[in-house]
């Protein structure tokens, strides 16, 4: 037990802040191994079974396919509660990589490694948005300005570690590279198992909840975020940073 409050303590954490940051770290490392093993799995397909064919066009679908899924989870917190969302977006990706390994045994269509490789930044980006929505109602800002660092080297580590045990358990289990849909599977479940347990143990909905009359007043538009010097700048980095990952994971599909 000292081991563990002493691990804690070495992330940022202070008395009191124990269970929520254990059940966060729980979360994180079923999400950083169902990132690694999810995207290793659809790649991997998507090479072996399709080459270089739809490449272009996977890129595209897959970015449009996260544009669309992102703005109907920003769409959804203004509607439903975010305990709700946050259980349900987990359990909508549990049923779809259920499904899609189903699918590779019981219908024969050699475009499924498409679908799975488009899917892999919408998957991947409301399994990102549900967690860090998690942990921004669970802490004040205070509380996570001090732990984020520690909460988000624990969810990379469980990334990592899972990146480099894949190659691992290839070799010990000669397992077929559809299996690993069967570990993200695991991992998923693993996620909206703690997703779960976070909502019956934490209120997520106390910091969300707008008294009658202020919603107006509290909106805000695009127009007026990008006023701001900083969101501005923010922008352009993030814009051109996943424009060069995108060319660079472009360039490598094509030469493997």
């Amino acid at each position: 037990m000292n081991l563990v409050k002493g691990f804690l303590k070495f992330l940022g954490g202070e008395e009191g802040e124990d269970k929520a940051m254990l059940l966060l770290l729980g979360q994180g490392f079923f999400m950083g191994v169902f990132i690694a093993t999810y995207q290793v799995g659809a790649e991997t397909l998507f090479i072996s079974e399709l080459g270089d064919e739809l490449l272009s066009e996977s890129f595209f679908a897959a970015g449009i396919m996260g544009v669309i899924t992102t703005v109907i989870f920003v769409w959804f917190q203004r509607f439903i509660r975010f305990s709700i969302l946050a259980i349900s977006t987990s359990f909508i990706i549990l049923v779809f990589v259920v499904g899609l390994r189903i699918a590779y045994f019981t219908i024969p269509w050699p475009y499924w490694s498409f679908v799975q490789f488009v899917m892999i930044g919408p998957a991947s980006v409301l399994i990102i948005l549900s967690f860090w929505g998690i942990f921004g109602r669970m802490f004040n800002l205070r509380q996570s300005k001090r732990i984020i660092g520690g909460i988000d080297t624990g969810q990379l580590s469980a990334t990592v570690i899972a990146f480099f045990s894949i190659p691992i358990i290839s070799s010990v289990l000669d397992s077929d590279t559809h299996d690993l849909l069967i570990a993200a599977t695991i991992s998923c479940f693993g996620v909206f198992f703690f997703t779960i347990w976070i909502v019956r143990v934490f209120n997520l909905d106390a910091a969300t909840k707008v008294k009658h009359g202020e919603e107006k007043a509290n909106t805000v538009n695009f127009l007026t975020l990008f006023k701001d010097k900083y969101l501005r700048m923010m922008c352009l980095f993030l814009a051109f940073s996943m424009a060069a990952g995108t060319f660079v994971e472009y360039t490598f599909y094509t030469a493997t």
